[in-house]
């Protein structure tokens, strides 16, 4: 069955802006180039894959869009304040104010450790980048939300299905459901929403080295009810519908975008 391509709504986000941490590669970038396929001003965060962000960001504007790029390390300290005092400087520049409709919080990293071996320096990496930088992005963001806004942070299955060397990447992520509730109650009454997207198997660069062997891939496409693998662009419309206007009544919430990931039976 071939791949479906999802609408795009051009006009969607026309006059709003949106940033989107992590935005140079996979889920990141499909979310990127959907925003600004469907008129948001988009900033695109990334950490070292500059010409990738660049290129997004270029692409957006050869189409008559609206697209920068932010350089950060959200590991460090400071960051998340950092990240949003160059998100003011280029706003205003550009449109005249910091005003920030929405933010995607898409960068993170993985584990490749069983708990009992697993670093404490790699697991600091992991909380920091996965779970800490969530956080204070957020919340330097809500700030500028004037005219409320929507917060969606990618999450994964990891949180609940462990497996052998994911566990410390599936604590960062399970964290995610409690900040996002608290998000959800604390911004609810100034008009923000706070959701998480939990994607299944997704075709990226992180998941390449599992997907990439054919056993394993049909094993996954048996136990999903879509009978295929995930693309960065089927999660991107989920996280691009949470993040416009008509998801307004939708808060709080952990919701699965896996085509159906293990509903099937295995046997």
């Amino acid at each position: 069955m071939a791949d479906e391509k999802p609408n795009i709504y051009s006009d969607r986000f026309s006059g709003k802006r949106v940033l989107v941490t992590g935005g140079s590669r996979g889920i990141g970038a499909a979310i990127a180039r959907r925003l600004g396929a469907e008129g948001a001003l988009v900033a695109i965060c990334y950490r070292t894959r500059s010409f990738e962000a660049e290129q997004i960001a270029q692409a957006i504007v050869d189409n008559g869009g609206q697209a920068f790029t932010i350089q950060v390390d959200l590991e460090k300290s400071g960051s998340a304040q950092q990240m949003l005092e160059a998100w003011d400087e280029t706003t205003r520049s550009l449109v005249g104010d910091n005003r920030l409709d929405a933010l995607v919080n898409c960068a993170g990293i993985t584990s490749a450790a069983p708990l009992t071996e697993i670093f404490e320096h790699a697991y600091d990496r992991i909380m920091a980048i996965n779970t800490k930088a969530p956080l204070f992005v957020s919340a330097e963001g809500a700030k500028r939300m004037y005219q409320g806004g929507r917060i969606v942070t990618i999450g994964s299955g990891a949180a609940t299905q462990p497996g052998s060397l994911n566990g410390a990447y599936g604590m960062s992520k399970a964290a995610l459901l409690a900040m996002t509730r608290s998000l959800a109650v604390e911004l609810g009454p100034h008009g923000i929403t706070a959701n998480v997207v939990a994607p299944g198997y997704t075709k990226t660069d992180n998941t390449a080295h599992m997907l990439s062997v054919p056993d394993f891939a049909e094993k996954v496409k048996r136990v999903t009810a879509r009978d295929r693998l995930g693309m960065p662009e089927d999660v991107a419309a989920l996280v691009c519908w949470l993040a416009s206007d008509d998801s307004g009544w939708v808060t709080g919430q952990w919701i699965e975008a896996s085509g159906g990931y293990k509903m099937v039976p295995p046997i």
